[in-house]
């Protein structure tokens, strides 16, 4: 009687285990980077930079890249049909230089990558993507057919095209769709193939994207309401992050003020060899008084908060 009770409690006590190993490959399959604690991103020393811009005019940063040791910028309303170089000094950033493109048609610029001769800026206003050389001011409209992927473009609005980053070893542009699904397209430069490479990697309902910079064969995302980098190693899949909540979001504080402060703000993303830079698009509010501690004046532009960049990320 003793055994048979015993034999029957390790069959249910397997069972039960079993369960519980399928449970965890499906949340991982469905959704998420791991079941450990995400590192909390370090903020340098003079890590909270604030733009300095002349006149009133509102300029929304939106996009981000590095070309040699200069850094180009772009910002998301129909006036900025530039690409802005700036420069950081200490807490500040100057705009420097100023380079017109030559576009004809309503903009909403929302990301900005550079290859070995020239820049590709993401219109999401148009779901379209340019590309532009470095000595000149002409756009190129690059041939992405969506229908090909059956997609309706004309849904999309301000939930549409936000990111870009660029794989030069196999010349290949990674976008990101912000929202409602969020989402990863991979557009092949030299064959023009539109397809999706991550299928059920991650969940697509939750979250946002908003930026993207590949390095070392690995697509590091900007999650705007996450407060997080989010990092897929294009060969093996495998998947990690870190938070900058610490900074962006402590206590349900924001730098900037507002209403609604569970909405994120994380825009723009670098990378540099010890640093991690996120661009804040603070949709025309005014620092907050937890911004100010940090060293903000009290005005509606944009800011860069530059992270030390941990080991092995």
């Amino acid at each position: 009687m003793r055994l048979t009770i015993f034999l029957a409690l390790s069959l249910m006590l397997s069972f039960f285990s079993c369960q519980n190993v399928d449970s965890d490959k499906n949340s991982l399959n469905q959704n998420t980077v791991s079941k450990t604690q995400t590192l909390e991103l370090e903020l340098n020393k003079d890590g909270v930079k604030q733009f300095e811009i002349e006149g009133d005019v509102r300029f929304d940063l939106s996009g981000i890249v590095q070309v040699g040791e200069k850094v180009f910028v772009v910002a998301d309303k129909v006036w900025n049909k530039s690409i802005y170089q700036i420069d950081t000094l200490k807490n500040k950033i100057k705009i420097v230089d100023e380079r017109k493109i030559c576009v004809y048609e309503d903009i909403d610029f929302e990301g900005i990558e550079a290859s070995h001769n020239g820049f590709f800026i993401i219109n999401e206003r148009l779901s379209q993507v340019y590309s532009i050389d470095f000595d000149n001011c002409f756009i190129k409209i690059l041939p992405i057919d969506w229908s090909k992927l059956k997609l309706d473009i004309s849904e999309w609005n301000n939930k549409g095209l936000e990111g870009v980053a660029f794989d030069p070893e196999h010349e290949i542009l990674y976008l990101l769709k912000e929202r409602e699904p969020r989402n990863i397209y991979a557009f092949n430069l030299k064959t023009n193939e539109l397809y999706e490479p991550f299928t059920k990697l991650f969940n697509t309902q939750t979250d946002d994207f908003t930026d993207a910079k590949i390095e070392d064969g690995k697509l590091y995302l900007l999650e705007r309401n996450e407060s997080q980098i989010f990092r897929i190693d294009l060969k093996t899949n495998a998947l990690d992050s870190v938070s900058f909540k610490n900074i962006f979001n402590p206590n349900k504080q924001r730098l900037y003020e507002t209403e609604n402060p569970e909405y994120g703000t994380a825009e723009s993303l670098l990378l540099t060899k010890n640093e991690i830079w996120v661009g804040i698009d603070n949709n025309g509010e005014k620092t907050s008084i937890y911004g100010q501690k940090l060293g903000l004046d009290k005005t509606n532009r944009p800011v860069l908060v530059v992270f030390k960049r941990p080991e092995n990320f």
